[in-house]
């Protein structure tokens, strides 16, 4: 009985810390979303770096890893996206690179349950489609077709 009660109260405790992160990086994500709708890159990059940040914290929180994993490619998506638009396309490719290699270090990291190993790597694929998509359109043909290769090596190696 008492390590019921602990095992509640430790789920209690974590969804008290893990809620203010997903509002904190909902608020950002919603200011983010309205600078970019008005063409105000500036103010939405610093609204998207700090929706990547309250993800990133997420992702330190046991039992909500696979949702801010979701959260953690779309913010740096959003963030990618308003980099480019602000005419900083070096600094977009990296935010995208960055996430893509995180998501595949835990597809590949066996320490890792396998429920998020599985979602690591969904969301691996939707940032290297991002990021296939922003190399192409800067010319870089010949480096997405390479990430593509080396993506599904790791794919076939690791498979979940």
């Amino acid at each position: 009985m008492f390590r019921f009660l602990l095992f509640l109260r430790r789920k209690a405790l974590s969804k008290k810390r893990v809620q203010p992160i997903l509002n904190d990086w909902e608020h950002c994500t919603c200011l983010g979303s309205d600078f970019y709708h008005q063409k105000d890159y500036k103010l939405a990059i610093l609204e998207f770096e700090k929706a990547l940040d309250h993800a990133r914290l997420g992702l330190k929180c046991q039992g909500e890893r696979a949702t801010f994993m979701q959260y953690y490619t779309l913010a740096s998506m959003n963030l990618a996206q308003a980099l480019s638009c602000y005419q900083k396309q070096p600094q977009s490719e990296k935010v995208l690179s960055d996430a893509h290699f995180n998501m595949l270090s835990m597809m590949v990291d066996d320490a890792e349950p396998l429920n998020l190993r599985y979602e690591a790597r969904v969301q691996a694929e939707l940032l290297l489609k991002s990021l296939i998509d922003f190399l192409v359109s800067v010319g870089r043909s010949k480096v997405a077709d390479s990430l593509t290769e080396e993506f599904t090596r790791l794919k076939i190696t690791h498979s979940t």
